[in-house]
């Protein structure tokens, strides 16, 4: 070609083999083949790998020269990534606009926008312990955490090891062996120990940030620093990478997407892919002739291109269809292939190996610029053009709950449903129709076990009314405010994310939530303190960690319900449940954006009443322990329609909460209800 240079051909073909094991890892795993669920660990072994190829370079550069290039290092790395990676982020976000709708958006927006600039990881990290963004589809553009986690990485290592160089220069010391102890000691060490303590306290957050991942790298590092040093005989070598390759397989069937990860039990893979690099690359026997065989170096060679290609696809028709059956997935994976290919061979490689851009770093630095600030700007557009609501709008004189006292029959609400043209919040800012006291800093988040009290209602009320538990409780704190100031009740809320108010250990991502148990027995101990007249619970969890048998169990959140009440009752306070609302298997917010002329589609079956959430044990404690319970049912499911919009209101703002403004809307039933439920002690 001209214009281009030959590819190098020094390459370990027995890593270009691993790299295809990476990357069918993650491809099985994402087409959802049910022996693969593991398949995640492909990244970590990518990570493995990264962090020897550009170890071994830089240390054979640092020994060839005495210094490393950082100019160099970074054009390496723009003219590698950037030209694929831009190109799929830019045809991601034309699919994202024209295929998916208006209410996503804004978040999917977002997400290319910052995966283009390499800090999608820590979006990702934050929006996965923040509940407000929990019914946010997977996106499209979420495999490029990892890249991210690279990239921040890489922004640190060359300066590390050059910091190596120089010290080893100047106590005549051997470049790998300073290189090395840099690198476990600086990076791999630190970094472990703070992963095995991330996962433990928070493993969402874990997953997604680079703390966390920078020992892997290391890994790959250290294994690039010692692999000259070490001499195995033939058998030892072949039996390592039998055992190291069945470590993997193994893993990868054992392990599920519910495994606190990366934890420990990252050791595995990164220790597995570790000991491959070690045995390989030496004497060829089955395992170096494998890995080498044509099939293999051609899946390594497109892993980048497929990893880029292979998920946005998933993701969209997976937000738009609401999910896809496995044929459906393995088709659209097999289909990937065709834009990685063209991708690979048009794009990534001529752009890679261009001699004008190899031979003038400065120029490959500014194209990256350029391709970088492509894909922000492809995210920005698609963020601009979300839908905004009319500002003129009073959102208060709609009618919402209250036209339910006209008592209109299961046809009428159907009708009027069907005669709905507008309505608010609109779809696309629904999320944002939430109770002030998330801008306010009152919900905790999932982390933090120290609880914060709010005052709202009337600061000199003689009545004291707390609201405690999770979202499901805060949700109705602006109709409280209302009801408190106009009658004169100070009202105090304690309330955490995904936090139901229990003795027992809580349950989040299918594992225990420590920081909730925690938070739960200091919230008790400010009932003590504060003594309300009333006390509102409500939580949408039904189970708690059984820490015995490491699984879930209704009957021990049971338990810790009825724990947590008897010591609010023991202040003399009473306790007033709120039964948790319907919640449907679909984002009522997406289905009225994707079927804005047809609402009908996103009435949530009747049949969901009692299935999902925790309305039946809420039930069950109320009747068993004698405490009132508020059903608000009538006015989200009248004549048994669990409807989208009533009287001009959005119900939903997401897939399980009531919007602020529909809240506003149940005033008077809510009022009404909480004064007999209170049974004298508000005035």
């Amino acid at each position: 070609m001209v214009g281009s240079v030959a590819v190098p051909t020094n390459r370990r073909a027995d890593i270009e083999g691993l790299r295809a094991i990476a990357i069918a890892l993650v491809l099985l795993y994402h087409a959802q083949i049910g022996w693969f669920a593991g398949g995640f660990i492909g990244v970590d072994v990518f990570f493995v790998i990264s962090g020897f190829v550009i170890t071994t370079s830089l240390i054979r550069e640092a020994e060839e020269s005495g210094q490393i290039s950082v100019f160099d290092f970074y054009a390496k790395r723009v003219r590698r990534l950037l030209p694929a990676s831009a190109l799929t982020l830019v045809a991601t976000a034309i699919g994202i606009r024209l295929l998916l709708p208006a209410s996503m958006w804004s978040d999917f927006g977002g997400d290319v926008a910052a995966a283009a600039a390499y800090f999608l990881n820590l979006r990702l990290a934050a929006r996965s312990v923040d509940y407000l963004a929990q019914d946010v589809a997977a996106s499209p553009v979420q495999h490029y955490w990892s890249l991210s986690v690279e990239e921040q990485f890489y922004l640190l290592w060359p300066a590390l090891l050059l910091g190596a160089v120089v010290l080893a220069t100047r106590r005549k010391t051997s470049v790998k062996l300073a290189v090395g102890l840099a690198v476990l000691l600086v990076v791999v060490i630190p970094s472990l120990v703070f992963n095995l303590w991330q996962t433990g306290r928070s493993p969402a957050m874990a997953f997604f940030i680079t703390p966390t991942r920078l020992w892997e790298l290391g890994v790959g590092g250290l294994t690039a620093a010692v692999w000259h040093r070490l001499s195995m005989s033939p058998r030892v070598q072949l039996a390592a990478k039998v055992a190291a390759l069945s470590l993997l397989l193994w893993t990868t069937a054992t392990i599920d997407a519910s495994t606190p990860w990366p934890g420990w039990r990252a050791l595995v893979p990164v220790v597995a892919t570790a000991v491959l690099i070690l045995a390989g690359g030496r004497d060829e026997d089955v395992v170096e002739r494998t890995l080498g065989a044509r099939p293999f170096q051609l899946m390594g060679a497109w892993s980048y291109s497929l990893y880029l290609w292979h998920w946005p696809a998933l993701a969209i028709l997976t937000a738009r269809w609401g999910s896809l059956t496995l044929a459906q997935s393995l088709v659209l994976t097999l289909l990937s292939f065709v834009p990685a290919l063209l991708s690979y061979y048009l794009v990534e490689n001529p752009i890679r190996y261009h001699r004008r851009l190899v031979t003038i770093p400065s120029l490959s630095l500014s194209i990256g610029v350029t391709l970088s600030l492509m894909g922000v700007v492809a995210g920005l557009l698609i963020m601009l053009q979300t839908p905004r609501a009319d500002a003129t709008l009073a959102a208060d004189e709609l009618p919402g709950a209250r036209i339910l006292d006209q008592g209109l029959t299961r046809e009428e609400l159907l009708q009027q449903l069907r005669d709905t043209a507008s309505f608010y919040p609109t779809a696309e800012e629904a999320t944002r129709d939430r109770p002030r006291l998330y801008q306010e800093g009152c919900q905790v988040d999932q982390t933090s076990p120290e609880p914060v009290v709010c005052e709202y209602g009337d600061p000199n009320g003689s009545a004291v009314l707390m609201v405690m538990g999770d979202s499901k409780a805060a949700q109705y704190v602006p109709a409280f405010d209302d009801i408190g100031r106009r009658r004169g009740w100070r009202v105090l809320t304690v309330t955490k994310s995904s936090c139901a108010l229990s003795t027992r250990m809580p349950a989040i991502r299918g594992g225990p939530y420590e920081s909730c148990v925690e938070w739960g027995r200091r919230a008790l101990d400010l009932v003590d303190e504060l003594r309300p007249d009333v006390v509102v619970v409500s939580q949408g969890s039904s189970q708690a960690w059984d820490e015995a048998s490491q699984e879930l169990s209704t009957e021990l959140m049971r338990q810790g319900m009825h724990e947590a009440y008897d010591r609010i009752t023991a202040t003399g306070a009473r306790v007033v449940m709120i039964r948790n609302n319907v919640i449907g298997d679909f984002v009522v917010r997406d289905c009225v954006s994707a079927n804005p002329t047809d609402l009908e589609e996103c009435i949530i079956p009747w049949e969901d009443y009692d299935s999902r959430g925790s309305g039946v044990l809420q039930e069950q404690v109320a009747a068993e322990g004698g405490y009132p319970i508020i059903d608000p049912t009538p006015l989200i499911c009248p004549q048994q329609l669990c409807l989208p919009v009533i009287g001009g209101v959005l119900l939903y703002r997401d897939g399980s909460h009531i919007t602020a403004t529909y809240v506003r809307s149940m005033i008077p039933f809510l009022e009404e209800e909480l004064l007999t439920a209170a049974g004298g002690r508000l005035p």
